[in-house]
């Protein structure tokens, strides 16, 4: 069993992103994501159609474990997550990790 992933806290990027306003993104709503280096090299796919779209981007918010890129906001954490073994428990953490974010 993995230990419970670290989650900083997202409020003031939360609170930052809600500010601005939006055209494409309801108001009062943010789009969370997470991302760690196994995953940073999907990423730009991820955003492949939304990425160069400010009204999107303003309001994307991703905890950020020891990777940043330029999509939306990053909250930075140094915990580690290695890429998910299927047949352990760490897959497990990033889903739970995900409902307390």
């Amino acid at each position: 069993v993995r230990p419970e992933l670290n989650v900083p806290d997202i409020l003031p990027a939360v609170g930052k992103a809600l500010s601005q306003p939006s055209s494409c993104v309801p108001h009062g709503a943010v789009t969370l994501s997470v991302i760690n280096r196994h995953h940073a090299k999907i990423r730009p796919l991820q955003f492949a159609l939304l990425g160069q779209e400010p009204c999107f981007m303003q309001r994307m918010v991703s905890v950020c474990y020891n990777v940043t890129d330029n999509f939306g906001t990053c909250v930075h954490s140094s915990f580690s997550i290695p890429p998910s073994d299927f047949k352990r428990s760490n897959y497990a953490n990033l889903i739970w990790a995900k409902w307390r974010i």
